[in-house]
C-alpha cells in the first residue's frame, strides 16, 4: 500500500485576555487538531486537486473548500475541549486566534479575533484578514440576538440605533438598523428600546455587551457581563474566518513576506507602513543574512511600541505608542514551501 505524505507549514498568533490558560492550550492543541481534521479529508483533496464535485445539494466541493473545513473544524473542535477540560485544568478567560497554512503551495489565513495579516509581495500588499470586532459583525450579533432573545435577559436590544435612546426619546423616530437588515430606517422608541444596546461604540473600540471588543475567539466559556449572570460566549463563536492565496502564477524573491500580527501592532499601524518597514529592514540587510527577517520582526515591534518620553510611550510622530502586548511575524514566502511537518 502506498501513502501519500503533504507538506504542511502552519505558524499561529494566540492573543490571551482574562487570563493566559486559553493561549497557552490553543498554542499546544490547535495544530493536533488541524492535524486531524486535515488527516480525514486528505485522499478527496489529492483526488480532487483542481476539480470538483457536483452534487444536487452542493453547487461544487473543491480541494480548497475541503482545506478550509478542516481549519474551521479544528477551531470549533479545540473550542469544545475547552469548554470540556476547563473545570479540570486551568484554562482561565480566552484568546482571539490568527493561523497561517501553507499548503499544496497555497496559503490559508484563519482568523478568530482581532489579529491580522498581509502579504508584501513585489510592492503589492494583499490583506489577508480583518479584525473582527463586534460593529464588523453586527449583522450576525443582531441576527444571533433576535433568533435568540432569552440570551439578552431584557438587559440588552437587538435593535442599533444611531445614537443611545433614552425614556426622553419615548415615542421619537430614531434612526435604526433592525435584525437582520443591512439599511438604517426611522423607528418609533418604545420602551423595549430603552435599554443598552447589544454593541456599544465603533469601529476597534467598540463592545460586545458592554464587555469585550472582539466578536469571535476560543475559550471564554466562563465570561460574563458584569455584576450578572449573562453569558456572552454564545456570541463569541470560535469559526474563523479563512482566506486563501494561490501561488502558482506568482514567482517569489527573499523579499516577499508574509506579515502577522496581534492587535497590538496594527492598532499604531497601517497595512502600509508595516510593508515599508518591513522593506527598509530588507534592503538593510543581505539575502543571505538569516537574521534578517527576525530583525525586520523585531523593527515592527519597535516602532509600534514607540520610546518613553515626559508624555509617555510616543511613536516617531508623536502619536500615542501602543499600550497593547506586540506580536509580530516576518515570514518569508520562498521558504515556506521548505520546512513543515507531513500528514
Amino acid at each position: 500500500m502506498t501513502y501519500t505524505q503533504v507538506k504542511v507549514t502552519y505558524m499561529g498568533i494566540f492573543d490571551g485576555h482574562a487570563g493566559t490558560g486559553a493561549a497557552l492550550m490553543a498554542s499546544h492543541l490547535l495544530e493536533t487538531h488541524l492535524q486531524e481534521k486535515l488527516t480525514e479529508v486528505k485522499e478527496n483533496i489529492l483526488e480532487l486537486g483542481e476539480s470538483e464535485i457536483v452534487t444536487p445539494l452542493h453547487p461544487a466541493i473543491t480541494a480548497d473548500r475541503l482545506i478550509i473545513g478542516a481549519l474551521e473544524a479544528a477551531f470549533c473542535s479545540l473550542d469544545e475541549q475547552m469548554a470540556r477540560e476547563r473545570t479540570t485544568y486551568v484554562i482561565r478567560g480566552g484568546c482571539t486566534a490568527l493561523v497561517a497554512m501553507f499548503l499544496l503551495n497555497t496559503l490559508y489565513v484563519a482568523n478568530a479575533g482581532d489579529c491580522s495579516a498581509i502579504l508584501s509581495i513585489n510592492d503589492e500588499i494583499i490583506p489577508m484578514s480583518r479584525e473582527l470586532c463586534p460593529a464588523g459583525e453586527m449583522l450576525r450579533l443582531q441576527t444571533m440576538a433576535f433568533a435568540n432573545p432569552s440570551l439578552l435577559r431584557n438587559e440588552f436590544s437587538n435593535r442599533a440605533f444611531c445614537r443611545r435612546v433614552w425614556n426622553e426619546d419615548l415615542g421619537k423616530k430614531v434612526l435604526c438598523k433592525e435584525p437582520m437588515s443591512d439599511g438604517w430606517v426611522y423607528r418609533e422608541v418604545t420602551s423595549e428600546d430603552i435599554r443598552s444596546p447589544l454593541i456599544r461604540g465603533e469601529g476597534k473600540k467598540s463592545r460586545l455587551m458592554d464587555t469585550i471588543g472582539v466578536s469571535r475567539c476560543l475559550g471564554d466559556h466562563d465570561l460574563l457581563v458584569f455584576g450578572t449572570d449573562i453569558r456572552i460566549k454564545p456570541f463569541l463563536i470560535p469559526n474563523p474566518e479563512v482566506k486563501s492565496f494561490n501561488f502558482n502564477k506568482k514567482s517569489l524573491t527573499e523579499d516577499d513576506v508574509l506579515i502577522m500580527g496581534s492587535d497590538g501592532l496594527w492598532d499604531v499601524m497601517s497595512n502600509q507602513d508595516a510593508a515599508s518597514i518591513v522593506k527598509a529592514v530588507l534592503q538593510q540587510h543581505t539575502a543571505q543574512d538569516p537574521l534578517r527577517y527576525t530583525i525586520a520582526a523585531k523593527a515592527l515591534v519597535a516602532h509600534s511600541r514607540g520610546t518613553v518620553s515626559e508624555k509617555g510611550w510616543r511613536m516617531d510622530n508623536d502619536d500615542d505608542a501602543s499600550f497593547d502586548d506586540i506580536t509580530a511575524f516576518v515570514i518569508p514566502l520562498h521558504m515556506v514551501k521548505k520546512v513543515g511537518t507531513r500528514l
